[in-house]
């Protein structure tokens, strides 16, 4: 039994240090592609406990990769985009108005706004001014040094050296903040590798 619990507590511990919050119930939705569920699910998580940013992260996330991947892999109606878009818009909201110095934060919702700006109109902005907020966030997250948004920097300059190097640094700790058994955190895994 204490073996058991040690085991329990070392796999708590491994998973705090992951941006994406991560449990059996969003595993079973992602597995059966539903989306839509778990991004409620963390939704409703979040509400309840707004100071867990891994959780209000992959809440964002998981809206937009779904979204993304609408039309291309997933076959989403109406509504779920639009409940999925809603999700999106007040995690940015949120986001805007209390998380503007986290840098986890600011690089994820900046390369989500360049990659995807579309998805971000609701939020009363124009799309180019997404694109180029995205930018900003991302050259924020990078100035204060986080091994992400520095990457990303690297490559919206051209900076092949500097990308080079990059690189070799998320590659070492790239596992610290993403598990590879679950389908977001392998979409950035592949992104940032």
């Amino acid at each position: 039994m204490l073996c058991l619990t040690a085991l329990v507590e070392s796999a708590d511990k491994t998973m705090e240090n992951k941006l994406f919050y991560s449990d059996k119930k969003t595993l079973d939705s992602e597995s059966n592609e539903d989306w839509l569920g778990s991004a409620e699910y963390c939704f409703d998580k979040w509400k309840s406990q707004t100071e867990n940013i891994s959780v209000f992260l992959k809440t964002a996330v998981t809206a937009w990769y779904a979204l993304t991947l609408d039309g291309v892999d997933l076959s989403l109606t109406k509504s779920e985009c639009e409940r999925l878009g809603l999700i999106l818009c007040d995690t940015y909201s949120y986001f805007t108005a209390n998380l503007t110095n986290d840098v986890n934060c600011q690089w994820l919702f900046g390369y989500m706004m360049t990659v995807r700006p579309d998805l971000f109109l609701d939020s009363g902005e124009k799309y180019s001014r997404l694109e180029c907020e995205g930018e900003r966030l991302i050259e924020q997250a990078s100035e204060s040094g986080n091994v992400f948004a520095r990457l990303l920097s690297a490559v919206n300059h051209g900076r092949k050296k500097e990308i080079k190097k990059c690189r070799e640094a998320v590659r070492v700790c790239i596992f610290d903040f993403f598990d590879p058994t679950r389908e977001v955190d392998s979409y950035f895994i592949e992104v940032l590798t």
